[in-house]
C-alpha cells in the first residue's frame, strides 16, 4: 500500500518535473536476501528521502521499494537522480557470506519534464504516466 506524504496545496505548478525510482529485480533481492531485506529497503527510503528533500523534491507517493517525487524544476530533479545514485553507491551496505554480493540496491530512475496542475489528491495527467513508463524502460 502506497501512501501519499505531500497534499496537493504547495506542491509545483506548471511546468514541472517528475521522477520515479524503483529497486531493480526487488522481489528477487528481496528473497535473496530474507529478513534482512527490510534493514536494505528502510535505508534505502531514508538515504533517498534526504537526498529528495535537500533537492526541494515533494513526494508524492511511496508504494514498495517505489517513490514518486516532483521538482519544480528539472536542474534539481536530475540533480537528485546523481545525487541519489552517488548516495546508495556510497552507503555501506550490509554482506554476507551467503550473499553474492554486499546488499545494494540497484535502483532505476526515470524523470520527465511537461504541464501538470496539482489538485488535492496530486496530479493526474498523462505527463504522470509518460514519467512512469520512463523509469520502466528496459536498458
Amino acid at each position: 500500500m502506497g501512501s501519499l506524504t505531500t497534499p496537493g496545496g504547495d506542491l509545483p505548478s506548471g511546468v514541472v518535473t517528475f521522477l520515479f525510482t524503483d529497486i531493480e529485480g526487488s522481489t528477487r533481492f528481496a528473497c535473496e536476501l530474507g529478513e534482512d531485506y527490510r534493514k536494505v529497503l528502510h535505508d534505502h527510503r531514508r538515504l533517498l528521502r534526504k537526498v529528495f528533500s535537500c533537492r526541494e523534491g515533494s513526494e508524492l507517493l511511496t508504494e514498495g521499494d517505489s517513490f514518486f517525487v516532483v521538482f519544480a524544476n528539472a536542474f534539481d530533479a536530475i540533480d537528485a537522480a546523481v545525487t541519489a545514485q552517488e548516495t546508495l553507491t556510497g552507503h555501506p551496505w550490509p554482506t554476507a557470506d551467503r550473499w553474492r554480493r554486499p546488499a545494494r540496491p540497484r535502483v532505476r530512475i526515470g524523470i520527465h519534464t511537461g504541464y501538470a496542475i496539482p489538485d488535492n489528491q496530486g496530479y493526474a495527467s498523462s505527463i504522470v504516466h509518460r514519467a512512469a513508463r520512463v523509469r520502466r524502460r528496459p536498458r
